[in-house]
Parts: C-alpha cells; structure tokens; sequence
C-alpha cells in the first residue's frame, strides 16, 4: 500500500514537472513596410537562444528585470531573415517561447540565477512592388 502511494506521488511530480515549461506564443504579426501590391519571396523559421537572469526558463524573472532581453534579438533574427530573402516585410509572423528539459536543468544547477530559453520564429517574407 506504501509504495502504491509513493508511485503516485512520484507519477503526479513528474507530472508537474513536464507541464511546468511556462511558454508564450503570439501570430499574426507584421513587421515592415506595407503589405499592398507585394511579391511573397518564401517562408521562414528560426530559433534563438535567450539568456535571461534571476527566474525561470521560459517563464518569468526577478522584477522584470530582464523582460527585454527578448525583444531585440528577435527584431534582429527577424530583419536578418528578410534581408537573406532580399525581401522588404515580413508577415504572418509566430513567435514561440519556451524552455527544454535541457535548459531547465541548467536554470536548476545555478540556482535561478542563469534562466536560458528558446525562443522560435517563423513566418513570410514579401517584397513590395
């Protein structure tokens, strides 16, 4: 009956554990000129890694206080997709953010301290005519 119990337990940590990733997704986005009279050059994604301090992967940190550690790199792998296209915008962007086993493990290991994640874009690249 004991070990039926802690069967359970452990089962319902693990759980938790696998549903504890805190992730974040937006689309829809547009980034660039206007999308009138537009050629659709191709499709893209691609991952950046995030490095956020005091909190969790792929959740939230200490005061904020590294919130916009996101924003900037994510404009950037954004403009570098466009430019590799030769493209003027991008469109039907999707933003997913998030963390893997790998990343919590290390999140663990400095205490809260280094909070890495992943951060997974993808979306259409046009050129305007």
């Amino acid at each position: 009956m004991k070990s039926k119990l802690v069967l359970i337990v452990l089962a319902v940590c693990i759980g938790i554990f696998f549903a504890a990733c805190t992730t974040f997704q937006a689309s829809g986005f547009q980034v660039g000129m206007s999308t009138g009279g537009t050629e659709t050059l191709g499709n893209f994604t691609t991952r950046v890694y995030i490095n956020k301090f005091l909190g969790q992967s792929g959740g939230t940190n200490l005061f904020n206080l590294s919130s916009n550690a996101t924003s900037g790199p994510i404009r950037d792998a954004i403009d570098k997709e466009i430019q590799k296209k030769g493209g003027t915008a991008a469109i039907n962007i999707s933003i997913k953010y998030g963390s893997d086993p790998i990343q919590w493990f290390l999140n663990g290991l400095t205490g809260s301290i280094w909070a890495p994640s992943t951060v997974t874009i993808s979306g259409t690249v046009i050129r305007q005519n």
